[in-house]
């Protein structure tokens, strides 16, 4: 009886694992037949702005991207593995973007963010606090994802919140350089970060830690100042 039930089982579970596979095998084929019409749309939007080709550099060392200006010919980043490289570009004035080579969701993303990190200026504009550059590049990305036909909402949702997790520690970073303040700050970009409870609820208490940090940094400064005069 045993040996029977055996072999009805193996007979039973091998056309079922075997369409399994089959159906799998058929999602991953849709979505990557997804990601790629996505990266034709990205590379459309790209060519339609007025960056120069010869200053679009792409990667495959993580997620990240970087848009900026460097009359050095080279330019830093600490990578996604925490390894600082050096990546040599054409000495010019004009900006450039560095963007992962597309392969999901997320490098989709980071090509939308630092399309927008260009087309809105934010090169070109030093006075503008870096958590309001980052916030303005994420509400460009998500704007023009939602454009997307092929990115649905699915899609977006890790995304959107990511994002403001993204910007909120732009946010306390700046805080800690001394940039700006609870009082002080972008009130669109306080209400977009108070949009999410889970924000708001540590809100108040990491800007304030962000202020101390800054205000102990700032009176060792001016204290190793008075002891070497």
């Amino acid at each position: 009886m045993n040996l029977i039930k055996k072999i009805l089982r193996f007979f039973l579970l091998k056309p079922i694992t075997k369409l399994v596979k089959v159906q799998t095998q058929k999602e991953e084929k849709k979505v990557k037949s997804k990601i790629e019409l996505c990266k034709v749309w990205v590379e459309e939007l790209l060519l339609s702005t007025d960056m120069e080709l010869e200053n679009v550099f792409v990667h495959n060392l993580g997620n990240w991207g970087v848009c900026g200006k460097s009359p050095f010919g080279y330019t830093k980043k600490t990578t996604t593995d925490g390894v600082t490289r050096k990546f040599m570009i054409p000495k010019t004035d004009k900006a450039y973007i560095f963007v992962p080579e597309i392969v999901d969701t997320w490098t989709i993303h980071a090509w939308l963010h630092e399309i927008g990190h260009y087309v809105l200026g934010h090169c070109d504009d030093s006075d503008k606090p870096i958590y309001i550059k980052e916030y303005e590049a994420e509400k460009y990305s998500i704007d023009k994802g939602k454009e997307c036909p092929h990115i649905n909402d699915f899609m977006m949702v890790d995304i959107e919140v990511d994002a403001r997790w993204y910007v909120f520690s732009c946010l306390i970073n700046d805080i800690k350089k001394g940039k700006t303040t609870k009082s002080t700050m972008d009130e669109n970009v306080k209400q977009y970060l108070l949009s999410s409870k889970y924000i708001g609820e540590v809100f108040d208490k990491e800007c304030d830690l962000a202020l101390a940090e800054y205000t102990e940094k700032t009176l060792k400064t001016y204290e190793d100042l008075f002891v070497n005069l």
